[in-house]
């Protein structure tokens, strides 16, 4: 719920953001499939991926999104406030850096990749009731 009342508060295109950190979770959840050679992370994005972590992962893959997108970002305190996340913006310094090492710090979206995404986020969006 939060994605749709406080995503136009966080970046300057809601849409496009939200592509882009559904993406990135489409990383991780390939990332969390890994085997060979890669058990540490494998098991970080396990641990993120489980259901009492969603809000919180989704929320900084929100964030990263929005500052590989934005010119102008909110602060990390502030994002903390208005995505509802009940967390010290420390915490969320904590999660974002985690995160940005298993993406391997690759936030750049394909043609292709953010035009799948971009169909999620519109379905998404148009799910969740207002």
């Amino acid at each position: 719920r939060f994605i749709i009342d406080g995503l136009s508060a966080l970046t300057e295109s809601p849409t496009k953001t939200l592509a882009v950190a559904l993406s990135y979770l489409d990383r991780l959840l390939k990332k969390s499939k890994f085997k060979d050679g890669m058990e540490k992370q494998r098991k970080k994005v396990c641990m993120l991926i489980q259901k009492e972590n969603l809000r919180k992962l989704f929320a900084v893959l929100l964030l990263l999104a929005t500052k590989f997108l934005d010119d102008a970002v909110k602060v990390n305190s502030a994002f903390c406030r208005i995505a509802g996340l009940g967390i010290p913006a420390e915490a969320l310094n904590i999660l974002e850096l985690i995160v940005a090492f298993l993406l391997d710090f690759r936030f750049t979206v394909s043609n292709y990749e953010f035009a799948k995404m971009v169909d999620a986020a519109l379905q998404l969006t148009l799910c969740i009731p207002v």
